[in-house]
This record gives structure tokens, sequence and C-alpha cells, in this order.
């Protein structure tokens, strides 16, 4: 599988990614959200950043925060240069989580909690369940089939 995140040229995440050919994505909890904003919103040329975390490597050697109940790291594949940002794109070569936010060895996006940041700048929790990816759309697709043929 791939990943991609798009990073301002000027940060120095994107001169990390770059120098090392690797990246790491971590997923926090709803409850860290003013952590999560920080590390947004304070440079790590100014600050120590890891300080707040305990990290720990994976196969590509990216770094990780364990606090975070889903990670996956990444070996760089591609960069595409946008007018605002650069795309990574990255091979998931790993995935660690958090074992009590796991049901059946998949992520439970309720046990975990994840943190979701929206464009309108607001960090959001998820809610219910809201529908079954390829499934309800063929649902729909053989309703419509059903009611050309009525």
């Amino acid at each position: 599988p791939l990943l991609a995140v798009a990073i301002r040229p000027s940060r120095l995440t994107a001169e990390a990614v770059q120098a090392a050919g690797c990246f790491s994505l971590g997923f926090p909890r709803g409850g860290q959200a003013a952590l999560a904003d920080y590390c947004g919103v304070v440079s790590g040329r100014d600050r120590d950043k890891a300080a707040h975390f305990t990290l720990f490597r994976g196969e590509t050697g990216a770094p990780m925060a364990a606090e975070c109940p889903l990670n996956f790291d990444c070996r760089l594949v591609q960069t595409l240069e946008l007018p605002t940002h650069t795309l990574f794109i990255g091979e998931v070569v790993a995935a660690y989580g958090d074992e009590a936010c796991l049901s059946e060895g998949r992520p439970d996006f309720q046990r975990m909690d994840p943190l979701v940041l929206t464009g309108d700048g607001r960090y959001w929790r998820l809610g219910d369940v809201a529908g079954q990816a390829f499934r309800d759309g063929f649902e729909l697709a053989k309703k419509e089939d059903g009611d050309a043929h009525a």
C-alpha cells in the first residue's frame, strides 16, 4: 500500500524526509489535540518536539511516537513538487498498533479515538459507522438495475 503526505518545503520535516528517504505517519488520539497542534505550529528548528513522546524506530528507521495508537512506517518512493507543498509518497513497509486498539487484528477506530483535522482548522473525533465501503454502493447499483427492469 502507498500513503502520501503533503509538507511545506520550508519545514524541517520535509528536509528530514528527503535526507532519510523514509517517513512515518502517526495517528494521535482525540485527547491529544493540543499536543498535535503544538507539533504543527512549533518548528523542530526551535524546539525539541520529540521530548513530548516516547520514540521508537521501525524498519526504515523513521521515528514514531509510542503514544499514537497507530503508526505507519514508510519508505519514500516518489516526491512531487506542488505549488505550496511537497507531496511525499511512501510505501507502507510496516504498521505498529496498540493492541488495545485492535479488534480481530485490525484497527478499531472507536477504540483508537483518532484525531481528525479538517480544512476549517478544527480537530474532530470520529463518530459512528456511517456505511460499508464496497458494499453499500453495490446495493444501490443493484436497486437501480432492478428499477430499470420493472
